[in-house]
């Protein structure tokens, strides 16, 4: 694997990149995200949703013209966790009081790019203003998470 190191001097930052397929060593960064960071022991059910909807208005006169407003275009995914233990229920209770549906999270799914390019299913949004929870048995739970990208 091929690495490139980035320090700043005068900060404290210090970044490290790892991609195995750029052999030229060129890296440009768009945004830097930084902030807590939480992990769940237990990996989403497989299959999820991932889509983009388009936020332009259509007017459509009765002569069978259309008029556009173009907004952009926004992805949202959305991903069960079926048969979940209290602590990692817990856990995500943990997240939603400090981040709610006002903060935005960033998503990302196969960082190491195993099934999917590690750019495709990223995604920096906000998830619903509700957090519930179905109980299954005993001690198990279900929550289907929703993220929303933000604009």
């Amino acid at each position: 694997r091929r690495q490139r190191q980035m320090c700043i001097r005068d900060r404290f930052w210090c970044i490290e990149i790892v991609d195995s397929k750029n052999p030229d060593l060129y890296v440009e960064l768009g945004t830097v995200v930084v902030g807590l960071s939480d992990s769940l022991t237990r990996i989403p059910d497989n299959g999820f949703n991932f889509k983009t909807d388009d936020q332009s208005k259509l007017d459509e006169t009765e002569f069978g013209h259309v008029y556009a407003d173009l907004y952009p275009k926004r992805r949202s995914i959305d991903f069960t966790f079926n048969l979940i233990e209290y602590d990692q229920m817990e856990t995500m209770q943990a997240i939603f009081k400090r981040v709610g549906g006002s903060r935005p999270v960033f998503v990302a799914l196969d960082t190491a790019e195993e099934i999917f390019d590690k750019d495709d299913i990223v995604l920096l949004g906000r998830m619903k203003l509700t957090m519930d929870f179905n109980h299954i048995v005993r001690g198990y739970f279900s929550k289907k998470l929703l993220i929303v990208e933000s604009m």
